[in-house]
């Protein structure tokens, strides 16, 4: 993809909640531009999704059937999806873009109808992971200028590290934890790994050894593996 701006922009000084939510307003002029009326009560959150049938849901949008007042459309994004640079926050934001359209009446699914109404804004790919990419037609390039120009050159790029999932089954399951001091495998569940990293440091159970320095193994692989620190945030490059 050609530079869409020379200098690399300031990162958003708020969340991702807050940002998204500015974003919202920037984009749905797109949609006011293109005759797509969406749902007149709409929250946007930054949280992992309520999904569970695919592990990979970067974005819900929820009927109003799961809303308390029955009337407003609620949409979640990944708190997963990579951040603090331009071409990561134009992905994000077409995923924003995305379950926009689904907030369009009979645009609950995936069918025709979504998919023609997301191509208008510049959305591209199959109906399901329809969003913004880098590289494309004149549309797709004018959605990633639009967003560059109005969002990211006025509020700043996707902020904060990405919340990543731990990368094995139930935060049950034990996990191996080599203490970088002397050696010795530890083992923790996920909790407590969450709990360790969160607070910055683990306690060795050989040498005593209270610090950072402890490599994470998830399901017994031997590579690669993840700094404590990083077993929950980590930046992406």
């Amino acid at each position: 993809m050609t530079k869409l701006i020379t200098n690399q922009p300031k990162v958003y000084e708020g969340n991702r909640g807050n940002f998204y939510n500015e974003s919202f307003h920037i984009i749905k002029k797109l949609f006011d531009e293109n005759d797509l009326q969406l749902a007149d009560k709409i929250q946007i959150q930054s949280s992992h999704k309520f999904d569970r049938r695919n592990a990979n849901v970067r974005g819900t949008c929820f009927p109003t059937r799961f809303s308390s007042d029955n009337e407003t459309r609620h949409i979640t994004i990944s708190p997963s999806l990579n951040g603090e640079n331009v071409e990561n926050t134009i992905i994000a934001l077409g995923v924003l873009a995305h379950e926009m359209v689904h907030t369009i009446e009979d645009c609950n699914n995936h069918g025709k109808l979504f998919k023609d109404n997301a191509e208008k804004i510049g959305l591209r790919g199959v109906p399901t992971s329809i969003g913004a990419i880098l590289e494309g037609d004149k549309a797709s390039v004018e959605f990633n200028n639009y967003i560059v120009t109005n969002v990211i050159n006025a509020l700043g790029c996707l902020p904060e590290k990405a919340l990543l999932s731990l990368k094995s089954g139930k935060g049950s399951r034990t996990k191996k934890v080599i203490c970088g001091a002397c050696g010795h495998r530890n083992s923790a569940t996920g909790q407590k790994l969450i709990e360790w990293s969160g607070n910055g440091a683990m306690g060795c159970n050989n040498c005593g050894e209270w610090s950072d320095n402890f490599e994470v193994f998830f399901d017994g692989a031997t590579m690669p593996s993840t700094m404590l620190t990083d077993v929950q945030y980590e930046y992406c490059e």
